[in-house]
């Protein structure tokens, strides 16, 4: 299945077809999370949408926010860790759960 049609079917009401009468062709619809207080300090957005080159593929991408300033440069790997770690598991996860 393609990631466009997996979207679709899978995931939402509304596909290319139906957008495609806000006047344009529609090249692709996607998924879009917020997280405002995913923890305590942190808000995450998570996007799922195809990978329009070529659309057998499915492409993720996360944005996190830690709203407490480091002083440390061992933090911010620490942050980064965190991430790889969300979009490897969790967000693997929930994309496998939803198949």
């Amino acid at each position: 299945m393609l990631s466009q049609e997996f979207l679709e079917e899978r995931c939402l009401r509304v596909g290319r077809a139906q957008a495609a009468s806000l006047g344009a062709a529609c090249a692709g619809v996607g998924l879009k999370f917020v997280f405002p207080q995913f923890a305590p300090a942190k808000a995450v957005e998570l996007r799922l949408e195809p990978f329009f080159r070529d659309p057998k593929f499915l492409f993720v991408a996360i944005s996190s926010q830690d709203l407490q300033p480091i002083q440390a440069p061992n933090a911010a790997a620490e942050r980064v860790r965190w991430a790889e770690h969300f979009l490897g598991h969790e967000v693997a996860n929930f994309v496998r759960s939803v198949v």
